[in-house]
């Protein structure tokens, strides 16, 4: 379990059952008594070094092996119904891969999709920066491998048999 001392006794991410992890944050002693009460933990209740929340951060070595413990017993769902249920903060921790089917991402064009070379539409955040009025959508989707070679080529000086022989010779690519 992580070292470090905060403000409050549980503020961390634990794994479930699924092998998934939840952020848990018991920040205040309603949040550890309804928890405790959850889980018919009425030991940790009647504790005296468990008393308040700064009892509760100076037993951190006691409560996180605990509480990663309960939660290692139930799967995601169970997890998020449970805190819905008992008013704790929660969240799943997301992986990138599921990032881009998030709705709250997805709101308000926050992603962008863009082709790849030899790939399906793909999508990835926007820039998170607003500059006035000005959108900072998607311009143009990116080039394709050797796309604009022969144009950028040209316009520093090289002609077409330039091109030709760095292209024949593997050095450059060009569509």
């Amino acid at each position: 379990m992580p070292g470090r001392v905060g403000a409050w006794a549980i503020y961390e991410t634990f794994e479930t059952a699924d092998e998934q992890r939840i952020f848990i944050g018991l920040t205040s002693d309603n949040h550890w008594r309804r928890y405790c009460e959850k889980f018919n933990r009425q030991d940790l209740l009647n504790d005296p070094n468990l008393k308040t929340n700064e009892d509760r951060v100076r037993a951190r070595d006691v409560t996180l092996p605990i509480v990663a413990e309960i939660t290692k017993r139930h799967n995601l769902a169970e997890m998020e119904k449970i805190c819905e249920e008992i008013e704790i903060p929660f969240s799943p921790v997301a992986r990138p891969e599921d990032l881009t089917d998030d709705p709250q991402l997805n709101a308000d064009s926050r992603m962008l999709e863009i082709e790849l070379d030899n790939a399906p539409l793909t999508k990835v955040p926007r820039l998170p920066v607003e500059i006035g009025d000005h959108d900072l959508n998607l311009r143009r989707q990116p080039p394709k491998i050797g796309e604009h070679t022969r144009e950028i080529l040209a316009e520093l000086g090289y002609d077409e048999s330039d091109i030709k022989r760095m292209n024949d010779a593997g050095t450059i690519v060009t569509r």
